[in-house]
């Protein structure tokens, strides 16, 4: 199929897919499957019109060398996106019905059932007491913090370890926790904003500036009970996607003190190049073809190999030098000509399932992974806003768009390791409420959020 097939096509496929999921899917913000949807607009739609409108595809501009991905590997890599997606969409279907099947009467209250494991205040505050401040020194010491930086420490290899680096968010996962319980209180806003700030210059990993937003968002959404956000809500939210793709280097900029009418002009360009799809942002699907034709020219599939390194990531690489990388595969398939795991790009969570067992994957992987995503949001709404489940929940949804981006390996990257301070409350309280099941833990949350928060499904 040629491309402009493809882009005639897609269309047709994105619509009728919103039309099902909006009357069968029973979908909401917190939806997976509305996540989905976007991800897939921003990503494959949006990217077929601008190849077709004459944007140039990945490594064509590598120079000598370098293999650009051809308009056919695009087409094909669309194709499969779009019957990734009417997979996805008929998983949220039928998890949607199976869901009605078991419980017919919708829930719109805040009763809490014995069984429920309930967020415990007191696990919060301990966590916090000892993750916060572990997260300010991290981010003192190790961190883009301007003139603080005289005082940074050399630990030699251990200053550009991923433990160095996970630490820093640790404050402002605190803060995220203690706004699910507490709420949107001035007190906890105010260094939760300077937080995001601070973060906001680093000029590298924009998911500690995206994440916590998403997470905020969602919870406003899961404390009010609201389905969908207000128009000003998705307009503030269609502004920070835009400055999600110059943040890098708004950054790098503040950082070398350069003046405020130069980092506009870039930001205006770099924007420009968004709404014209030729930032390199925008290249997630031909990352995702280029990784198919990878996989296809090294003549065998991973069956779910690829996910040993998983085991081993606790173990800092100062430890053991040669400890497997989670992108190995990625270093496997690479060739000189399209050197994607030496420039850090993304298979997708389609090209990880490709690489795993082909198309045959895509179709399995997807399905499963829409199908079980939804039961865990049909089984949080129907849990109370302060129960162990809700909390995880949204803790995993404001994720999804890494996880739809780079593959299955980041539900793990992004939830156990780079959120491990809320994993742990959510553990911790789980066991804590099991050994002494009794409403002890916060009787006053509930009866204060008494018609909140319910989210009814």
């Amino acid at each position: 199929m040629e491309l402009y097939q493809v882009g005639m096509l897609d269309p047709v496929v994105v619509l009728t897919c919103a039309i099902v999921l909006w009357k069968y899917g029973r979908v909401s913000a917190l939806h997976p499957g509305p996540v989905y949807l976007l991800f897939h607009i921003l990503v494959v739609s949006w990217r077929v019109d601008s190849v077709l409108g004459g944007s140039s595809t990945l490594f064509s501009t590598w120079g000598h060398g370098a293999l650009p991905v051809g308009q056919d590997e695009l087409a094909w890599a669309a194709t499969l996106a779009d019957v990734a997606l009417m997979v996805m969409t008929a998983a949220w279907v039928k998890v949607a019905a199976d869901d009605r099947r078991r419980h017919p009467i919708p829930r719109h209250d805040m009763t809490c059932d014995a069984t429920a494991a309930l967020l415990s205040e007191r696990v919060i505050w301990i966590v916090g007491a000892i993750a916060a401040p572990i997260g300010v020194i991290a981010l003192f010491y190790f961190g883009n913090t301007g003139e603080a930086g005289v005082y940074k420490v050399d630990l030699g290899d251990w200053n550009s370890s991923s433990w160095t680096m996970v630490t820093q968010s640790w404050t402002g996962l605190v803060l995220l926790s203690l706004i699910y319980y507490y709420g949107f209180r001035k007190v906890l806003m105010v260094p939760m904003g300077c937080y995001l700030l601070v973060m906001a210059v680093q000029g590298f990993d924009r998911f500690r500036v995206i994440l916590p937003l998403l997470y905020l968002l969602f919870v406003w959404l899961s404390r009010t009970g609201r389905k969908w956000p207000p128009l000003w809500m998705a307009g503030a939210a269609f502004g920070v996607l835009l400055l999600f793709f110059p943040m890098k280097t708004i950054g790098n900029m503040v950082q070398r003190g350069q003046p405020i009418s130069d980092i506009a002009d870039v930001t205006s360009n770099i924007v420009s190049d968004v709404t014209s799809g030729r930032a390199d942002d925008q290249l997630i699907l031909d990352e995702f073809a280029s990784t198919m034709s990878l996989v296809d020219n090294s003549h065998r599939y991973f069956y779910g190999t690829l996910y040993y390194p998983l085991l081993t990531v606790a173990i800092p690489k100062q430890w053991w030098g040669d400890k497997p990388a989670v992108n190995w595969y990625m270093r496997e398939i690479s060739t000189p000509s399209r050197p994607m795991a030496r420039a850090g790009m993304v298979p997708t969570l389609l090209g990880e399932s490709y690489a795993n067992f082909g198309i045959t994957g895509i179709i399995i992987v997807t399905f499963m992974s829409a199908y079980y995503l939804g039961r865990f949001y049909f089984t949080a709404m129907r849990s109370s806003y302060v129960s162990v489940y809700r909390f995880s929940y949204i803790m995993v949804a404001c994720t999804l768009i890494q996880v739809f981006r780079d593959g299955l390996i980041s539900l793990f990257m992004f939830t156990l390791v780079n959120m491990s301070p809320l994993v742990v409350i959510a553990v911790l309280s789980w066991f804590s409420f099991r050994r002494s099941p009794v409403w002890r833990y916060a009787p006053a949350r509930i009866e204060l959020l008494r018609g909140k928060g319910a989210g009814g499904v």
